[in-house]
């Protein structure tokens, strides 16, 4: 078993972007049905929770929060970069995307 930790520590950090110190990073939060349309797990939203984010030690700006999937070509022009909000955590509701 921890043969198979190791190795999904390994390529989840080879997978991981290089990010330099005091570089800023989008990252797009999706909730959405974990099942992505398999069969054997229909997707059912009345089984999904919303989610609580939180960075230890860091801040993060809030840009948007929209219902439905993130697209940048449709939903970018909308993202609030005068004044957005700054936390250290926030809650990802059921079928929202956050930016």
């Amino acid at each position: 078993m921890e043969v198979i930790k190791h190795l999904c520590l390994i390529v989840l950090s080879l997978l991981a972007p290089k990010v330099s110190t005091g570089a800023v990073v989008d990252v797009i939060l999706n909730n959405r049905p974990g099942s992505e349309g398999n069969p054997l797990y229909p997707d059912n939203p009345s089984l999904m929770m919303q989610h609580p984010i939180h960075l230890h030690g860091h801040k993060f700006w809030i840009l948007g929060v929209g219902s439905g999937v993130y697209n940048p070509r449709v939903d970018g022009s909308s993202l609030n970069t005068f004044n957005p909000m700054l936390r250290d955590t926030v809650t990802l509701p059921v079928s929202h995307g956050e930016v």
